[in-house]
């Protein structure tokens, strides 16, 4: 008996839960009560799903470390998925209740009245999207300016000082000795004579 209280007690819980949830994220304008049936199939789906979960969970805790472990990511990961597709089944389950959308052709065509409800709903729904895109103010991206090439050339290197050319020495130093040697000629002369004049008297003898 307390496992089936407790069975219900989870399930009351979980459809609360959906209801909370269906509340907060949809309009205002949506009655309460067709919130109530995905409500309800909702929690009792999520109740369901979680038997088979907590039973391998328990199972595989008495194995391997290492397998062990690997497999409770796999299950979560499964158990995640499966209860997101449930989600989603049971806020769809709304809108057909709510709007009639049954019962739907698997082949088409031909149409039916919900098939055509359904086409007008979501041509609808583009063209509300549509406007509030043009809504928006939109951004013109300028060209850019157009840039001259780039020369791929080599850089010019700028020219050497020329180094100052040296000034020619002059030619006449040469000649300006020589003409200094010639200066002193007569000089040499003069002080040679008496030296050539005792020569000649001792070679002549005394008179």
């Amino acid at each position: 008996m307390l496992d089936i209280a407790g069975e219900i007690l989870v399930a009351a819980a979980n459809i609360v839960m959906f209801f909370l949830s269906f509340r907060v994220l949809t309009q205002k304008g949506v009655p309460t009560g067709e919130l109530v049936p995905g409500a309800a199939a909702g929690g009792l789906a999520w109740t369901v799903l979680q038997a088979p979960g907590t039973y391998v969970v328990g199972h595989l805790r008495e194995t391997d470390a290492v397998y062990g472990a690997f497999a409770t990511v796999l299950v979560l990961l499964a158990w995640i998925s499966f209860s997101m597709e449930i989600t989603v089944y049971v806020a769809e389950l709304n809108v057909v209740l709510a709007r009639r959308l049954w019962p739907r052709s698997i082949v088409q065509p031909p149409l039916t009245e919900a098939d055509r409800a359904v086409l007008a709903a979501q041509a609808l729904q583009n063209q509300r999207r549509d406007a509030s895109a043009s809504t928006y103010p939109t951004t013109t991206c300028r060209p850019a300016q157009s840039q001259p090439p780039i020369s791929r050339a080599p850089p010019m290197r700028s020219p050497r000082p020329q180094r100052p050319t040296r000034a020619a020495k002059p030619t006449s130093a040469a000649p300006a000795s020589r003409a200094k040697g010639r200066d002193h000629a007569p000089v040499r002369q003069i002080a040679a004579a008496p030296v050539l004049q005792w020569h000649r008297w001792s070679e002549a003898g005394p008179p």
